[in-house]
């Protein structure tokens, strides 16, 4: 169990360059958790008293009202959760759900403080980890007040074969575990709405959906709608 720890915390860009001493004092102090697909995470308004980093597996990052939900991020394994809360001593600002089994390192928030104040560039990428959220947060908003359908999916795609592409000779392949539901939650459009963008896509070959696997074959087109 400590090796799968040391291996998920290596993966880690919050952690990056840390000496292998402060990688084996911080696998010694997690707490390794299980949570199941559709189970939660943690809830918005809960209290936040730990950080979690992802080791395997996928967790969708939302917000809800009035029985609509939003998808914040798809946050997979060397990613970061919660600390928004932890660091504002407040309550969750989001709720995550697995979205496929996962296994998560937690780290009580105690134990942040501490980590934070023995390293300082932890704290620094922290900071600067937040400030990228802020920014995507912004673009979205900037997205569902101003921007039309097929500019604010293209953005989308265009982040999640940046984040999360791989080359392949068909295009640039997302394996990220996305029905056409969710990237309307990403993007704040319905399903329908966006289920006949990505046939009209598909059907010029711009990009090939299916469950479980997205690939992109003409990322050209979607940045040229973006400019």
């Amino acid at each position: 169990m400590i090796q799968r720890t040391l291996s998920g915390l290596r993966r880690a860009p919050l952690l990056d360059g840390l000496p292998q001493t402060e990688l084996d004092r911080l696998a010694r102090t997690v707490r390794e958790i299980v949570v199941r697909t559709g189970q939660e995470l943690f809830h918005r308004g809960d209290a936040g008293r730990h950080v979690y980093w992802v080791l395997a597996g996928w967790l969708r990052v939302s917000g809800s009202t009035n029985g609509s939900r939003i998808v914040f991020e798809m946050s997979t394994v060397g990613d970061v959760l919660g600390e928004v809360a932890v660091l504002l001593g407040g309550r969750r600002t989001a709720t995550a759900i697995a979205a496929t089994d996962c296994v998560l390192a937690s780290l009580h928030r105690r134990d942040v403080a501490d980590l934070l104040q023995r390293r300082p560039e932890v704290a620094s990428r922290m900071l600067a980890l937040l400030a990228l959220r802020l920014a995507r947060t912004s673009l979205l908003v900037e997205d569902v007040v101003f921007r039309p359908l097929p500019q604010r999916l293209a953005r989308c795609l265009v982040q999640l074969c940046r984040d999360h592409g791989e080359s392949t000779p068909d295009g640039v392949r997302v394996a990220v575990p996305l029905t056409q539901s969710d990237l309307g939650e990403l993007i704040g459009m319905s399903r329908e709405s966006v289920n006949k963008q990505v046939g009209e896509w598909q059907a010029e070959g711009i990009l090939t959906m299916r469950r479980g696997s997205l690939t992109v074959q003409r990322p050209d087109h979607l940045e040229r709608l973006l400019a």
